[in-house]
C-alpha cells in the first residue's frame, strides 16, 4: 500500500476498537501487564498486515547508510525505527485515556497517527547513535513538537524519502 492516507485510517479504526474493547480492564494491574507487550507492538503488526510487507520494506524514510545496505541486497543490522516514539506520543496518551474512561475517538487517534506515525530504516550503527545520545525512546529537549526529523538531525543522520527511491 503506497497511500498513507488509507494507511492511518486503517491503524485508527484499528487502534480504537480494542482501545474501547480494552478500555474496562485497563485499570487491573495484571491484565495491564500483560498487556503492555502486545499494546506495544500491536500498530506495528497492524502496519505490516495492512502494507503486506515485511517491516523493512514499510519504512516513510530510509537513512543513505540503510538505502546502501538494500541496493547491496543487504538486510543485516537494519532497524525498523519509529521516528517519534510511539510509546510517549501515541501510546501513553491513548491507554491512559481509556484508563481513565475518557477513550480518545477515532478522529483525535486519527490525528495523532498523522502527526506521529513516521518509520525510519536505519542501521544498526545509526542506532547506536540515536541510543549514545539518550535519543533512542525520547525527543531531543527543544523539540517544537514538529519536526518528525529532529533525532537524527540531532544525530547527524540523514533521512530520504521512501516515495521517490524503490526498495
Amino acid at each position: 500500500m503506497n497511500n498513507r492516507k488509507e494507511l492511518i485510517v486503517r491503524l485508527a479504526k484499528a487502534y480504537y476498537n480494542i482501545l474501547n474493547v480494552l478500555g474496562l480492564t485497563l485499570n487491573e494491574p495484571d491484565i495491564e501487564y500483560g498487556l503492555k507487550e502486545g499494546l506495544n507492538k500491536f500498530l506495528s503488526n497492524v502496519s505490516i498486515r495492512i502494507q503486506g510487507k515485511y517491516n523493512i520494506y514499510s519504512a516513510d524514510y530510509v537513512s543513505e547508510k540503510a538505502l546502501l545496505q538494500l541496493q547491496k541486497k543487504d538486510k543485516s543490522n537494519l532497524i525498523y525505527e519509529h521516528m517519534i516514539p510511539k510509546n510517549l506520543y501515541i501510546q501513553r496518551p491513548c491507554i491512559e485515556a481509556a484508563k481513565a474512561g475518557k477513550c480518545y475517538t477515532l478522529f483525535e487517534i486519527e490525528n495523532l497517527l498523522n502527526k506521529y506515525w513516521y518509520i525510519a530504516l536505519i542501521t544498526k550503527e545509526e542506532d547506536n547513535i540515536l541510543n549514545s545520545l539518550k535519543l533512542r525512546t525520547k525527543m531531543p529537549k527543544n523539540w517544537d513538537g514538529k519536526n518528525i526529523f529532529a533525532r537524527y538531525e540531532c544525530a547527524k543522520i540523514s533521512l530520504i524519502s521512501t516515495n521517490n527511491i524503490n526498495i
